[in-house]
């Protein structure tokens, strides 16, 4: 009932009520004031009696139709003021009645719709307040090294692979050939005095000796060298070993056992 009571309909009866010839020459002994409370009286009557309803366009449409009859039913049966023939009112009320019935209009009917936006924000605040409180813990790190522990496709190539890179290691430190440089100045040398050899001796003996030094300190470092690249191959194979072998029948068996 609140599209009834609103004001734009109130006013939208008022006019209709002013503008009907009959009701103005019925009431036209009454005052503004007795007017509109007379107005206002039949408007709370027919509130009280369809409160409990909720009305549409139609509905409202139909309820003012009831109400403008009833205004002139009531005012017929008012005594017409100045001695005004009655028959002359009667069919006029008829006319007239019939004439704005049809000429009723609604005011456009406007949603109520603040509930819907307030409980919108409503619903907008509740999710961003329990997104502030919703703390997430943050992830636990994870400082493993990651381990790549799939099968070995092919043995043999993975130790001939490791065969090479020994070799080429020991091809990066082995020693050049020695210089057949003593031979050689004793055979270009002529003979002299025996003071002057000896001093040519001592020069080139000097340089023979600190490269010889020099490849056995390499030879060493050789061997050491070729200690850790067996026992760091003897580690690979054993670990290769332990990979698992799937077999045809889908048994799991090591390399030993396969070996077996």
């Amino acid at each position: 009932m609140a599209l009834y009571v609103h004001p734009e309909n109130q006013e939208l009866l008022w006019n209709i009520m002013n503008q009907n010839q009959y009701l103005n020459t019925m009431l036209s002994y009454q005052s503004i004031e007795q007017k509109q409370e007379w107005f206002k009286n039949i408007i709370q009557l027919f509130y009280q009696q369809n409160s409990h309803k909720t009305l549409d366009k139609t509905q409202l449409n139909q309820l003012n139709k009831d109400t403008l009859s009833y205004m002139m039913n009531y005012a017929k049966a008012v005594p017409p003021p100045n001695n005004i023939e009655s028959s002359y009112l009667s069919q006029k009320n008829q006319r007239t009645v019939d004439t704005f019935q049809n000429k009723i209009s609604t005011p456009p009917i406007i949603p109520d719709n603040r509930a819907d936006i307030f409980n919108q924000q409503f619903n907008a605040r509740q999710k961003e307040y329990e997104t502030m409180l919703d703390k997430k813990p943050p992830a636990e790190p994870d400082f493993k090294e990651p381990v790549n522990d799939s099968a070995i496709s092919n043995m043999d190539e993975l130790i001939k692979k490791h065969m090479e890179e020994r070799d080429a290691e020991l091809r990066k430190y082995s020693p050049p050939p020695p210089l057949p440089t003593i031979q050689t100045e004793q055979a270009v040398s002529p003979p002299t005095t025996e003071k002057k050899t000896e001093n040519i001796i001592l020069e080139q003996e000097t340089p023979v000796l600190e490269l010889s030094e020099k490849i056995t300190i390499l030879l060493n470092e050789m061997e050491a060298l070729h200690k850790k690249v067996d026992i760091l191959l003897q580690r690979k194979t054993h670990q290769i070993r332990q990979f698992p072998i799937i077999t045809p029948s889908g048994e799991s068996i090591t390399n030993n056992e396969h070996e077996l």
